[in-house]
């Protein structure tokens, strides 16, 4: 992830994370965009959710995987993943408002 990031948005975010400020949630989200775009990984909404939390659980921020269904016209069902740190979503942003909440990882 420090690849992705520049030097300077890079320190300024760890800067902001040694004198106990919360963490920036906008360059959270930016960070994780550019990870969706060049990870070598297969993405998935669930694997970026899951890199996403590690890290944050090694930097004390708490968060929390959602999981949700949505019944698409055919009667088919879709699942979707996101991750939120309080009411902000970090990754997964994808038209969640179609999706119903079935569970939350703490």
């Amino acid at each position: 992830m420090i690849q992705l990031l520049s030097f300077k948005t890079y320190s300024n975010w760890q800067n902001s994370k040694k004198t106990g400020k919360h963490i920036d949630i906008v360059i959270l989200q930016k960070a994780v965009k550019k990870i969706e775009r060049h990870a070598f990984w297969p993405n998935t909404c669930f694997s970026i959710a899951l890199a996403v939390k590690i890290y944050l659980n090694q930097q004390q921020v708490a968060s929390q995987i959602v999981f949700g269904l949505k019944k698409e016209a055919e009667g088919e069902l879709k699942a979707h993943a996101w991750l939120k740190i309080d009411d902000n979503i970090i990754s997964g942003n994808y038209r969640i408002d179609e999706y119903t909440e079935m569970y939350r990882f703490e």
